[in-house]
Parts: C-alpha cells; structure tokens; sequence
C-alpha cells in the first residue's frame, strides 16, 4: 500500500467488506483505510435545542476536548467503508463503515446519550451518510447532501457535507421527538484509500506493470518458525504463498455434540514474483483449516472447514524476507506477509459475498482454479456452519487422556500452482484443548511450510513417512503423505497404523491395497475419515460420510469406496484429508508396496508406494524354515480351504480360528452337511441332548422333536413324570395358584417415587400404537367373556400418555406355599419399549421371593417387543430352594423417560406335576412303615405321621399316594402302596 499507515491500519476487520458485487463495466473498486473526520457542531444551536457536549466527551485515545465547536477524529484500523469509482469519476458508497476512536457524550431531557466509536456509513440512498455508534445500527446523526471526490494524486477520498442533523432514533433517545431533523452542524472527511479490485487505475496499472516485470529478489533468511527452521526467501522462481503464522484462534459456540473453531493465518510471499490478489475473480488464494489429533500411536484428522476465499494484501513483513511493496492490495508483493485473523478466517459470509467461507469440492488443488463466484456466497448458518467443525468428545482430555492435537492452515492460489510451488502451502500448530475449547496459549510457535501430518513422525520416530508423486496423463500431479507404524502386540501379533494425507492431488484416492502373505491372520481391521459438513459436496449435498468397505483377500487386504465415475460425490480422500488405515495381523513387519487407487480417472490407474508393513511373498507359519505353500504342496500339511495356510496354523495354539472338535482341522472344513442351522458351528459341536446326532435346535426346527415350552430343549430332554412325553413344565398337573384377572385375588402394586407414569393397574386394557407397531393391545388374553388383566396405565388411546415414564413400577403377586417342590410359574405377556430417541433398551424382569418379598431374585427378563400375547414358564426349583413363603414380582421401568415402554400380565398360574412320588412320602429312598403311617394319615384325614416326618396337608396326601390321579386317596392307592412296600400285589 502507498499511505502513510503501512503497517496496523489495515487490519483483519479492514477485510471484512471489500468488493461486494462483481464489478460494473468501467467501475473501480477501493476501501478506506485511515485519515480523519471532522466534525464541527453549532453550539449556540446546540443550547437553543436545550442540548449540550458532556464535558467527558472524547475524541482520541490521547486528546479530550472540552465542549470545542470543531472536533478531529482519527479513522482507527478496523475501517472498512467501501465505494465504487465510475468512468465518470463519480464515488458511490456502496458498504462497509468508517470507524473513529473515541465518543461523543451528548446530554439532552433524559441524560446522557453517548455515540461510542462515531462510526460513518452510507445510508440507503448512498447520497447522505449516517452517523451511529459503532455497535449499534439505529443511526444518531445523518450527514445530509454529502459531496465525494477522490484525489488520484495522493489517493485520497475527500468527503464534505453542508449539514449534520438528529435523527428520529436519536430524538427518541433523547426524550425529544420534536428534535428530529434538527440542523446541529457539518462534517468533513479525508481518507487514505487503495484500490482493492476492477478496473485497474492508470497509476495502480503502472505499478503492477513494474513489480511483475521487476520480479527478482536476492535470496536470503528471513526469521524463524520457532522449531528449529529459517524461512528461505526469495528461494522459488515466481509467486510462492506460505502460511508463515498461525497466530491466534476463536471458539465458537458448540450445537449439539459439534463444536467449531476458526484459526488466524499470516501468509508470507517467498518467490520472486508478487502474488495475485483479486477479490472479485479467481486470481485469490482460498484458505483451508484443519485438526488433527495424535492418541495412542494414531493421527487422525478431527476436523475440517470450508475455504475463507482472500480479498486483499497488506505489505508486512511477518516472515522478516524484507517486503517488496507492489502499491496495491490487489497483490501479495515480493518477502510481503498478509495477516487474516481467526474472525476473518471464521467470516461465513464475508461482506457481500467478497471474502466469505466457500465449499471445498470446487477447488482443484494442483491447479488451484475454483468457482467465480463460488456456491453458496454470502450465506450464514449457526455458530458452527462453514466453520472447523469437530466432535466435542474428540477434544475432551478426559476422553482422550495423553493427547496431542494440532491445527493446519493451507493456501490454494492459481499463480502460485502455476509456478510448481505449492507443495509448501500449509503449516501448522500444537494447540490445547479443554472438554469444550481449544487454545494455543503457551503452545509451540507454528512449523511452516510441513503440512500437520508430519507432526506424527516428528512426535514418534518409529513411524516411516513416505512422500508420492500423484500422477496424471500430462505427468506429474499433486502430493499424497503416507505414514505407516508397527507394533508388535506380543503373542506373535502386530498391530499396523497408516495415515494417508492428500496436500494437492485433485485425482484423489478411492482404494487402498495392503499386500500380506498369503494365510495371514488379519484382524481388527479398521478405518477413519474427517467429517464433510453444511453442504461441502457435488451439487450443494454433503460429501458422502459412508465408511470404505473392507475386504480380506488370501494375500492383501483393501479399503475401498467409490471412484468418481460411480459417484462424484463418494467419500474419497480428496485434497487437504487425511484418512486412516489399520489392522493386526500375525506376522511381523518388513517392506512391502501399497497401491493407492484414484479417485478421479486420467493418467496411471494407481500409485505404488514402499512403507513398512506386512512382508510380502510366501510365509512359514509354523515356523520351521520351510514355506507354507512348499508344505501344502508336498502334502506335509494339509489345507482344506484352499488359503495357502495350513491347517494347524489356523487354529490353536498357532492361530486363533475356531477348532470345537480340537481335530486340528478349521471348523469352517467340517461344515459341509454339518451344519443344520447355519451358524457356522458344526453340528458335532453343538448340544444334542437326546444323543441322535442332530443339533438340539434343529431337532426342534425340523420337527423331529417338540419344544412345548420354548426353551430351546428338546421335550424328550426333560423331566416327564408320568412318561406320557410331554414335559412336566407344560402340563396343567396339580394347579396351586391361578389368577386370570376377572377378580381381585390380592396382588399389589408398589412403585419407585421416580414413576411419573404407566404405573400397574388391573384393567380392561386400550389399544395404542407406534406405527406401524401395537403398544398396548385391545383386549386380554384370557377367553371370553374375560377382560381384565394387568396393564402399565390403560387409559390410551394415545401413547405417551398411557406409557411407562421413570420407575420401576412393580406388580407382587400374594404369598404362596410351595414347598411341596417341583413348581412352574407359568403366565402370558405383552411387551413393547419404543424409542422416540436414542435410549437403552427397557426390559420386564420376572423376580421370585422365598422370604414374603423380604428378598427377591431374577428369574427372567423380557426386552424384545411382542407382536402378540407371548407365553412362558419357568421351572422355580431350577433357580430357589422353594418355601411355604414365596411371591412373584413383575417390574417395569423406562428410567430416561426416552421410549414409549408398554406391559402387561395374563393368566398367571402355578402348578406342580401330577406324578405321585409311588409312596415314598418321606423321600428316604424306599417304601417302608413310615410311609405306611403316612397312608393311614391321610385316609384317615388326620394328616399326621410318626417322627420323623412332618405333618401332612392334603395337596402333600394327593402327591404321594394318588397314583390313579383321581383326586383321592381310596383302596387302590392302598393295593399300589403295598405292592411297592412288599413286593407283590396283594
């Protein structure tokens, strides 16, 4: 710039507004950017208004007037008024504000009225000016017929107006409507200016024309980057763009689990040539901002922005290469740094447009030619959009204990690819982080000139960096990073990280190919990418986030997605990303070659590349000198699937492949009509209680044996008392309780203070839905004419007002004695747990108490939704020790209140066997004359016996000695008893 004020007029708020619309034929673009205004106020008019200057008001940051009739301000460095030049030499203001250091106090009927900062824009006719504070919109004075001009000799804008009057909104402040309008004085202006787009003026023509033809410097060092490095001036032949400083940063307001950042950049010019700066055209850089995060021995990209496109450059010399100013913003000069802070970098939509956040996908970065105007222009969102988003999870210490993280700043510029040098485009920063910030205060200055990826070699010399070359059909193209880190695991396992950073390759890459030898055991395979945001894609869609398929050959293993030609818009590894790659593997490290498969077609198809990694060629597993395939070929060892590994390396102890029958064979070798149920185990291996060679669950399937029960064991497996083949679980037998509901029998309800709805009631239930799923259902179980049953709240029809919120809620049934043994608790259910977000599953849990409800055990529990009344039985003595005190208990909660959780109980019964104990009453092992006491007991009705047994009750008489199972003890049960105690039948 040619003013007075070379360095700190400008400033990052100067580049908020510049060219705001593309401009009209034979217009000039240019922004203010320092000089003073003067103000002069009539102050018999002033006390005439019954108005007055507050003796505190200040003009400068140095000066204080007192009540002085001509005031000076200075225009500060965050100005950035704009306006147009036409053929005609007429100035339009077009946007954009002159700001003023200091205030004016003024002092009407309600008290002070201070206007802080006296900032000067254009009203909407462009004709007058208005005068406002400088955070605020409402205008307080308005500078009527302003006269502007502009000196082409000194670059100047002079600015004159014949009257200065109230507005209404100040007025109204002022408490006096009356006011507005009133003349109270005059305002001058004369400013700095430079062009900063369109028409190139005569005297900015002829300065461009020098410095590019100009155009060479001595070489030399500039200063440091604080890590060790010395910028190397003047080094490249032409323009030569470096993100030099990564200054300072902003947090942004997180939304939802996202949070976002913006980072500041100061470019510097290395090359011999100045760089172009254009605003209203594709002659600017575009600048990318990335995050990265180094956790247990992986860097991983974190986050990613939108590109800030530049407006204007300032002629500073941050990187000490001795700036070559060329006169004009519309040029990064020779050695010349530009500084963009961390707001400018985080502006969504610039200032009409003109310097805004633009999508990446419509950047070429080995060409550097974008979009003009570019999508989405001008357009803002919330706090995050556009901006370096990333997970907030992804930066909390807590989360990520002993974490590193940095962040990248990247230019793209058409001049500077022009000239082969822009692979030196981005730098980076070691930052800090909280659970909900991100800070670089007492962090390491930035490293220019490496983009972040090499942060992870640097921090960890174990791993092996390798640069490529991608390549096109006219040669070479743009640069791809890959790093690579084995670990050895123990045990024979390694454990291979790889991170593959695209700098500029518009190809991009669509598959990555890992070769290993073949019979490798490979697993935990894996991937990583960065998440596209807000509409950064082909066609204004975000850029598809669907992880690359993995795909486990017999030698190499791939990661791949779409090529360009299948889907533009597929997740590729596109420039300025960095995707991740890993799996464990049991064989140790060595060289192997990479194929990195483009995205985009053209030249070569792939690129190869040498890193560490899995050996390649033939292996020896065993290992005993001798290669795998050599083995399998002399028939030393054998191998069954054809995968070059022999078979007893694919299994314990040598692999870790199942092996049920522990044969040495893979299981997956015997599964050829071996495998009735398809689940990958063979048959042989799987329970088959009846011991007919069929897997229990397809014995059950195939309908060769019954299931009454539904617990997945065969009904010829299970207890049958009476031997007629149907278990004891699913017979009626000797009822002890029954309840369908119809009637109160005394079951109680009792429910956690939590429970805000869907508490347990008996009751004729009401049909709700979830489309297309049925909640609650219509009616009950039970036959009709039944009804009733119990319901977590019946009082539908709609569903979250029915529904089970908090808890638990608890359903206890009334005390039992089944100490006689042998009992099943049988009952019919309904149960549905809805999300109407995510939520942890809900469950019904079935409990059963041998001490009156003093202490409960779980007997089941129910989590899959019903589509129909469901039936289930339980074997209680499999679980407890039965007693004459026991109770059943079912519970429902819904404890984040984030479903629509439903349940409900029908015809609960519980039964033991009807099998006499064939007169062994007292369980010693024989019929003898205890049990014969026992007998007469019971026929008598006494229902007592010698010691040392204990008294009888009927349901105990019936258990022992009904062996005709009619209800009774009669003769016959006496004849059966006695051929059992005796021998023969009498």
């Amino acid at each position: 710039m040619n003013c007075k004020h070379t360095t700190g007029i400008i400033t990052s708020m100067v580049m908020m507004c510049l060219a705001l619309v593309a401009p009209a034929v034979g217009s000039e673009y240019w922004v203010v950017t320092g000089g003073t205004t003067t103000v002069m106020l009539d102050e018999a008019r002033l006390a005439d208004l019954d108005l007055e200057l507050s003796a505190a008001t200040q003009w400068s940051t140095q000066q204080s007037v007192d009540r002085a009739s001509t005031l000076s301000l200075e225009v500060d460095n965050y100005s950035n008024m704009t306006f147009t030049i036409d053929e005609n030499d007429k100035v339009t203001f077009i946007d954009g504000k002159l700001r003023h250091v200091g205030g004016i106090d003024l002092v009407g009927r309600t008290g002070d009225e201070l206007i802080e900062g006296f900032a000067i824009q254009a009203a909407d006719d462009s004709a007058s000016l208005v005068v406002s504070s400088m955070n605020a919109d409402a205008g307080s004075f308005v500078a009527n017929n302003a006269v502007a001009s502009l000196d082409r000799s000194t670059n100047m804008l002079l600015v004159r107006s014949s009257d200065l009057r109230i507005t209404e909104a100040m007025a109204q402040r002022l408490g006096a409507p009356h006011l507005a309008g009133e003349l109270i004085g005059s305002l001058a202006i004369q400013a700095e200016a430079v062009w900063t787009g369109g028409d190139v003026p005569e005297i900015y023509q002829d300065r461009l024309n020098a410095a590019l033809a100009r155009g060479v410097c001595t070489p030399h060092n500039g200063n440091s980057d604080g890590n060790g490095g010395v910028t190397t001036c003047c080094q490249t032949t032409g323009p030569d763009v470096i993100v030099g400083v990564l200054p300072e940063l902003t947090n942004w307001t997180a939304v939802g689990e996202f949070d976002a950042i913006s980072v500041g950049t100061t470019s510097c010019n290395l090359g011999d040539t100045p760089l172009l700066w254009q605003s209203s055209n594709t002659n600017h850089p575009v600048i990318g901002q990335n995050m990265y995060r180094l956790k247990n021995n992986r860097f991983e990209q974190i986050g990613m922005s939108w590109l800030k496109h530049g407006f204007l450059a300032l002629a500073n010399d941050s990187c000490g290469c001795g700036c070559q100013n060329p006169g004009t913003g519309a040029l990064l000069g020779i050695g010349c740094s530009d500084p963009y802070s961390s707001g400018l970098n985080g502006s969504q939509t610039g200032s009409g447009g003109t310097g805004g956040l633009g999508p990446r996908f419509e950047v070429n970065p080995h060409t550097g030619s974008f979009n003009w105007p570019y999508a989405f222009q001008g357009q803002g969102g919330n706090t995050i959009y556009k901006r370096l988003q990333f997970r907030t999870a992804d930066i909390d210490p807590a989360l990520n204990p002993g974490a590193l993280y940095f962040v990248e700043g990247q230019y793209v510029t058409p001049d500077d690819a022009a000239a082969n040098n822009n692979d030196n485009n981005a730098s980076y920063r070691q930052v800090s982080t909280t659970e909900s910030s991100v800070s670089m205060n007492g962090m390491p200055s930035t490293v220019r000139e490496k983009p972040a990826i090499r942060a992870w070699k640097i921090n960890d010399s174990s791993v092996m960096e390798v640069d490529v070359r991608a390549q096109d059909t006219g040669g070479a193209e743009g640069l791809i990073i890959m790093a690579g880190k084995a670990t050895n695991l123990g045990g024979g396992q390694w454990h291979y990280e790889y991170a593959i950073h695209n700098l500029n390759s518009h190809r991009g890459v669509a598959s990555v190919t890992i070769p290993f030898p073949a019979g490798t055991s490979i697993s935990n395979a894996g991937f990583h990418d960065v998440d596209y945001h807000d509409g950064d894609g082909e066609g204004g869609t975000t850029r598809s986030g669907t992880d690359w398929t993995i795909t486990i050959g017999i030698d190499q293993i791939t990661w791949n997605t779409q090529t360009a030609v299948q889907n533009n818009n597929a997740n590729a590894l596109l420039w300025g990303t960095t995707y991740n790659f890993r799996f464990d593997a049991n064989v140790g490290p060595d060289m192997t070659e990479v194929e990195l498969g483009y995205f985009r077609s053209g030249g070569p198809s792939s690129a190869l590349v040498e890193i560490i990694g899995p050996p390649q060629g033939p292996g020896d597993c065993q290992p005993n000198g001798i290669p795998d395939p050599v083995e399998i070929g002399q028939g030393s060892s054998q191998d069954c699937n054809g995968n070059l590994l022999p078979d007893e390396c694919e299994v314990p102890p040598i692999g870790n492949g199942p092996d049920c029958n522990l044969n040495d064979v893979p299981d997956e070798c015997e599964l050829e009509g071996n495998d009735c149920n398809a689940n990958n185990i063979p048959d042989d291996c799987e329970a088959d209680c009846n011991g007919n060679s069929i897997a229990d669950e397809c014995d059950i399937a195939s309908g060769s044996s019954n299931d009454c029960d539904g617990n997945g064991v065969p009904d010829d497996c299970q207890a049958d008392c009476d031997n007629d083949g149907t278990p004891d679980t699913c017979e009626v037998g000797i009822i002890l309780f029954e309840d369908d509901f119809e009637t109160d029998k005394g079951w109680t309800v009792t429910s956690d203070p939590s429970l805000t709805g869907g508490e347990w009631e008996r009751g004729d239930p009401i049909k709700t839905q979830l489309v297309p799923n049925t909640v609650q259902p219509e009616d009950d179980h039970t036959d009709a004419p039944g009804t009733m049953c119990y319901v977590t709240d019946a009082t539908g029809p709609v569903t979250s007002q029915s529904d089970v919120d908090g808890g638990p809620t608890r359903l206890t049934s009334p005390s039992m004695d089944l100490s006689i043994g042998g009992a099943t608790l049988k009952y019919w259910y309904w149960f549905f747990s809805g999300a109407s977000g995510a939520h942890n599953p809900d469950t019904l849990v079935v409990e059963v108490s041998t001490n009156d409800g003093a202490t409960w055990t779980q007997l089941t529990t129910h989590s899959t939704n019903t589509t129909a009344w469901q039936y289930n039985s339980i074997l209680v003595d499999n679980i407890v020790t039965p007693t004459a005190t026991m109770k059943f208990r079912f519970s429902v909660s819904d404890p984040n209140k984030d479903s629509f959780t439903e349940a409900l109980i029908d015809d609960v019964m519980v039964t033991i066997p009807d099998c006499p104990k064939g007169g062994d009453c007292d369980d010693d092992g024989d019929v003898d004359a205890d049990d014969a006491a026992m007998f007469v007991d019971c026929m008598s009705g006494l229902f007592t016996a010698p010691t040392p047994t204990l008294p009888l009750t009927p349901l105990e008489c019936l258990d022992c000695f009904d062996t005709d199972d009619d209800g009774s003890i009669t003769l016959f049960d006496f004849c059966k008893l006695q051929e059992e105690y005796t021998g023969s039948a009498p």
